[in-house]
């Protein structure tokens, strides 16, 4: 699995994660707010499918406060876009899904990222 962080200058900071299991391929990311999912069995197709799965805190709070979708997000921005995104982790995530760690799972060295 590998992790990224970057900033892009209309949306802000994303986090995203890529991997795979035995069958399907996944990438699962967080923007402004909001946790996305896309898993496919063919890594080429993992844009076609994705779903918007769950909201943060700050968002939700941000939303219950106003109305408009750009106040919204503008309320986000100001008051939690960073200190989420930079203490989200991929333990939330798993938690989030409700994914759980196999303990006996076999990892296949020859498929991970080279560390940057």
């Amino acid at each position: 699995m590998t992790f990224s962080q970057i900033t892009i200058p209309l949306i802000g900071k994303m986090s995203t994660w890529r991997g795979s299991v035995t069958d399907e391929y996944f990438v699962i990311s967080f923007i402004r707010g909001v946790l996305s999912i896309s898993l496919n069995e063919r890594e080429c197709n993992l844009d076609n499918n994705v779903c918007h799965y769950a909201v943060s805190d700050g968002l939700f709070a941000s939303s219950k406060e106003k109305t408009n979708l750009m106040e919204v997000m503008g309320d986000y921005v100001k008051t939690s876009h960073d200190k989420e995104q930079n203490e989200i982790s991929f333990t939330d995530v798993m938690a989030i899904l409700d994914w759980k760690y196999d303990e006996h799972a076999k990892i296949y060295y020859d498929n991970l990222a080279d560390e940057a």
